[in-house]
């Protein structure tokens, strides 16, 4: 699987009134903003590529990428 640069995401408000993307609660909201914002390496600290399966992500985007599918359906 090739992933490409996420497209815009959507926002909601949920019923307490924060915001989450849509798809996702506000803790899984909170957790993919923290994820998004690390930088995309390795085990060993190399830049990922795009061009990777997604078994070779490591955990922490392998999470980031099970978000970024349940927001993208939902969206």
């Amino acid at each position: 699987m090739i992933i490409g640069f996420p497209p815009r995401r959507s926002y909601s408000t949920n019923c307490f009134g924060e915001r989450i993307l849509v798809g996702l609660t506000a803790a899984e909201t909170r957790e993919f903003e923290l994820l998004d914002a690390e930088i995309p390496v390795d085990e060993y600290g190399r830049l990922l590529r795009w061009e990777i399966s997604e078994d070779e992500f490591p955990l922490n985007q392998a999470r980031w990428l099970e978000l970024y599918k349940k927001h993208k359906v939902a969206g």
